[in-house]
């Protein structure tokens, strides 16, 4: 009995420990990215930036010493403006890459900044109240600006409301409500919700919608929060 007991354990000890390694395996990918983006935002924040401002800045002085009647004057006008623009955009990348203001002052300020740049209105309600760890203040991020960006594009929303809590110590609770038209997730154009569960697969969190045809929708994002368990 023992020995067969044995043999029937064995493999549920194996699934166990092989469950443990793969969640693991997700929480150093997810924080070796975090990694990876971060530096690639410092790289291009004090490196090319800098470069591009003084570009713009030697065109400028280029056309302060320049004629108005100057040959070539109109083409260094539109040369400063196009490194103008690219400054702009850049700046727009290194934002999104990862945020300074996430980094300075943590997931709703974050998510304020998201919702100000929307052409709707989107109320923040932040309980979160204790920052969260880097990697999954940055995971999180990205699944809220994805999910805000869904309801702009697809929802025909006139206004959305995001509530961060921790309905417990160890767990983030992120709820995402639009006044739409609903569907989410029956759409073919709501594929950046697969991308969604992806990112919180590997935090080992969940996506739940209540989307019903005719809204409203509200989309919630679970996820552990490791620094308490």
């Amino acid at each position: 009995m023992r020995l067969v007991q044995q043999i029937l354990t064995r493999p549920e000890q194996r699934l166990r420990h092989d469950l443990a390694a793969t969640s693991q395996s997700r929480a150093r990918l997810v924080r070796s990215f975090d990694v990876e983006r971060r530096r690639i935002e410092r790289d291009l924040h004090d490196a090319v930036q800098p470069q591009l401002l003084s570009v713009s800045m030697t065109l400028g002085l280029a056309l302060a010493a320049l004629p108005s009647d100057s040959p070539g004057r109109d083409d260094i006008v539109r040369a400063q403006q196009q490194a103008r623009k690219t400054l702009d955009d850049l700046r727009r990348v290194v934002r999104n890459i990862h945020p300074q203001v996430l980094i300075d002052h943590g997931l709703g300020s974050a998510v304020r900044e998201i919702g100000d740049n929307f052409t709707i209105p989107v109320a923040v309600d932040d309980r979160l109240d204790l920052r969260l760890p880097p990697e999954i203040e940055t995971n999180l991020y990205f699944c809220v600006s994805e999910l805000l960006s869904n309801v702009v594009k697809h929802s025909s929303a006139s206004r959305a409301r995001v509530t961060l809590t921790r309905p417990t110590p160890d767990q983030i609770r992120i709820c995402v409500h639009d006044d739409g038209c609903g569907g989410a997730g029956a759409r073919r154009t709501d594929g950046g919700l697969s991308a969604i569960t992806d990112r919180l697969a590997a935090l080992d969190g969940s996506l739940t919608v209540d989307s019903p045809f005719g809204g409203p929708t509200s989309i919630t994002v679970v996820a552990p929060n490791p620094s308490t368990i």
